[in-house]
């Protein structure tokens, strides 16, 4: 019987470097980047859920469910998806970073079918196009690999969900675009990809 597949939209960052919340921006007419998200998951995962920090109590879009930070000792995007994986421990997560504007539906479908063509459950990611190394916010994580997160970073405390894959058996396969997984933290960044399109 095939592991449900959920999808996680992280939102739950406090958007420092941006000012003002990520997820809100709009990039292609009227859609947020959320509502965007939400809806790119959709086809791929049988509910969808969006990372929110405790206290958030934000409109979802699309009928998207929120999960709520479960491990206050653990800090950004891994926070939200062990907290994904303590609510939903007997499935397997496609987590996605509230950021890509880039992002096309094609690119969750090349993941979703290379997540299904292994034999056994191992993440799949994409490998950036800057430094070669694993892109961990559009990226597939089995319920068992999670769960073997989940103890190591109990008990060693790491918080990087890069470091967690590079010390990993996963498949790392090449971007459609290279731009796809380009994501904008400052306001600069969110000027100069408005002045592109």
């Amino acid at each position: 019987m095939k592991t449900p597949l959920l999808g996680l939209v992280l939102a739950g960052g406090k958007s420092s470097r941006m000012g003002r919340d990520k997820a809100e921006l709009r990039y292609h007419d009227a859609e947020t980047q959320l509502e965007r998200s939400v809806r790119l998951l959709q086809p791929f995962c049988e509910e969808v859920f969006v990372s929110l920090s405790q206290g958030d109590e934000r409109k979802l879009p699309f009928k998207a469910s929120p999960l709520y930070d479960s491990l206050p000792k653990i800090r950004g995007p891994l926070c939200g998806i062990l907290s994904a994986h303590l609510e939903e421990p007997n499935s397997d997560w496609l987590i996605l970073a509230c950021d890509l504007p880039n992002l096309e539906e094609s690119s969750l479908s090349k993941l979703v079918e290379t997540f299904y063509k292994n034999t056994h459950p191992i993440p799949v990611c994409y490998r950036s196009h800057n430094n070669g190394l694993p892109e961990p916010l559009c990226t597939i994580y089995p319920a068992s690999v999670c769960e073997s997160f989940l103890q190591e970073v109990q008990a060693k405390g790491t918080s990087s969900p890069r470091d967690l894959l590079k010390n990993t058996k996963i498949a790392m396969i090449d971007p459609i675009d290279s731009h796809s997984l380009d994501n904008i933290n400052t306001p600069e960044e969110y000027l100069a990809f408005c002045e592109r399109k």
